[in-house]
């Protein structure tokens, strides 16, 4: 609406106010915290993830509730100024004028006709009850639980149309971009080519996407979908044995903390310090690797599986000494600090302040070497070569792995420090029969690869007295096969794989569309694949593709193949 969220708390708009808050606590405008999407494939924005649970209704008509009180002390929200001086008749023509461009914007097109007087009877019918400011909190209430603005609603298909295709408006055109490339509504200058019929081009189109990549919300979309492609968010599930790992990676702050507190309980609540501000700071090292990527450096996938450029973090609480993921990464911070944020985990004070890494160029490469990836996919007390396996077929080559036999939970190697010969060893000897190999002969390989890392992303040269052994062969379909060792030679790979790149290709068009392709779409599909991989992975290029193709720009008819 326009109105500061740290500016002071407006007086309440109706009666029912007093009894939801006291004076003191009445609260800012933001966050409002929703109810968690279903994930599809991993992603939000997909149409089958949109349900409409009770859950998620009630807690759509409490945020409406809650953002409408703010329509009548919001600056953004009239059309007219200096309302305090209008007469009653002139206050009410600019409440309904109001209204009608908040429903412009909410439902980000114009409103039909039909619509605009139905909304009138209803806006007319809340005045009449309440008066002017209490109607318009009614009416803004009701604007913000309509489907056109909780979802991104386009036009009924065509059933009738020849090519099978629906065109979309230009007007949904605009929302499809904003949501893409911004994953919020359309600003004035998209709106403003939309109502001049500027959005009808390739050309045209072309011409927004590059203008929204090069604003900042860009970054941050790009950055939401790797986030979700990578699953980053796994880290926070991590519990590395302190047992394990402490003495290796720090050291100093355990024994500063034993010899500080009185009982080991009070040392776990330290090591669990540690790993919050460990996690929080992997996932914004992840964040900022791929900012940096895509918008400074050269903007590839290859770049993106290869760069030995990232970034550590100093994690500091208390008088403690600092516990520092460079440690882990065998590399030096550089520079001043790049990010520094404070996190309190209801006990401890934690600063994270995130800084420009060097990374050996031996040991690390790109993304898939990245702390989040790495601890995101490990057991507290082994690294997870499965998981790590089956994350890299999946998601880096869209092959689908498929759900282990029931039988398989019970044969997984022991999670101890008690166990016999390397991690390596222990999982090839329980998967060495031929219906596990069926699917663990790609699996495994990718897995071991990265067994130079432990539960930590820390790096390591030995497991359990014997040299790790991370030697393997790049499996892929319908590529040839290519041996590696150790993970930079594996990521070389993978950057220069036309399976890779397809991949990923596809994966953004999906998340463009917000679904799964048709199979009337797949020649399209091939023809973004295609571009990507002669444009030699360039990412802005590839999004600004899909934004002005067909694909984008219309949707299956109701009887169309596409």
């Amino acid at each position: 609406f326009g109105y500061a969220p740290d500016a002071d708390w407006p007086p309440p708009p109706d009666e029912d106010w007093s009894e939801e808050y006291e004076e003191d606590e009445a609260p800012s405008a933001w966050p409002w915290v929703f109810p968690e999407e279903v994930g599809v494939q991993g992603f939000e924005g997909f149409a089958e993830g949109q349900v409409a649970s009770p859950w998620s209704v009630e807690q759509a008509e409490a945020a409406a509730a809650h953002f409408a009180r703010w329509a009548p002390v919001a600056p953004a929200f009239w059309t007219c100024e200096d309302r305090t001086q209008l007469d009653d008749a002139t206050l009410r023509s600019c409440a309904w004028e109001s209204v009608q461009r908040f429903a412009h914007r909410a439902w980000r097109r114009p409103a039909t006709d039909e619509e605009l007087q139905r909304l009138q009877t209803f806006h007319d019918a809340n005045t009449s009850d309440g008066g002017i400011e209490t109607g318009l909190v009614k009416t803004v209430r009701g604007l913000l639980q309509t489907p056109g603005f909780l979802y991104l609603v386009e036009g009924s298909p065509d059933a009738a149309s020849p090519d099978g295709v629906h065109r979309l408006t230009q007007w949904e055109v605009a929302a499809r971009l904003s949501f893409f490339l911004w994953d919020s509504m359309p600003d004035p200058i998209l709106f403003g080519a939309a109502s001049r019929g500027e959005l009808a081009t390739r050309e045209q189109v072309a011409a927004q996407a590059r203008r929204m990549l090069d604003d900042p919300r860009a970054r941050e979309a790009v950055v939401r979908f790797h986030d979700q492609w990578l699953e980053v968010d796994k880290v926070t599930a991590t519990l590395p044995d302190m047992g394990t790992y402490a003495p290796i990676w720090a050291s100093s702050l355990i024994e500063s903390a034993s010899t500080e507190v009185e009982d080991l309980q009070e040392v776990e609540e330290v090591w669990s310090g540690a790993l919050i501000g460990m996690r929080a700071g992997m996932i914004r090292e992840a964040r900022m690797f791929v900012e940096d990527r895509i918008f400074t450096g050269p903007g590839t996938l290859s770049d993106l599986l290869t760069s030995t450029e990232g970034y550590a973090t100093e994690i500091a609480f208390g008088d403690f000494p600092a516990f520092d993921t460079a440690t882990l990464y065998g590399g030096t911070p550089t520079g001043e600090d790049a990010y520094v944020e404070a996190l309190n985990d209801g006990n401890l004070e934690i600063t994270l302040r995130t800084r420009a890494v060097t990374l050996p160029t031996d040991q690390r490469a790109g993304l898939l070497t990245l702390g989040a990836t790495l601890a995101g996919r490990a057991h507290p007390v082994h690294p997870a070569p499965v998981l790590r396996g089956v994350f890299m077929l999946e998601r880096l080559a869209c092959e689908e792995v498929g759900q282990p036999p029931d039988a398989a939970a019970g044969t997984a190697p022991p999670d101890s420090i008690t166990a016999e010969s390397t991690n390596r060893e222990r999982l090839a000897a329980i998967t060495s029969p031929t219906e596990c190999d069926v699917c663990h002969r790609r699996i495994n390989p990718l897995g071991y690869a990265f067994e130079n890392f432990d539960s930590m992303g820390g790096w390591r040269t030995t497991d359990n007295g014997s040299a790790v052994d991370a030697s393997g062969t790049l499996f892929l379909a319908g590529e040839q096969d290519r041996p590696f060792s150790g993970p930079a030679e594996l990521g070389q790979h993978l950057a220069s794989s036309d399976a890779v790149h397809d991949c990923y290709a596809r994966t953004w068009v999906r998340y463009a569309l917000g679904r799964t392709e048709t199979t009337g779409e797949l020649a399209a599909v091939q023809t973004l694949q295609d571009r990507f991989r002669r444009n030699r992975g360039d990412i802005k290029d590839l999004l600004v593709a899909i934004a002005t193709s067909n694909l984008f720009r219309t949707r299956p008819t109701a009887g169309g193949s596409q």
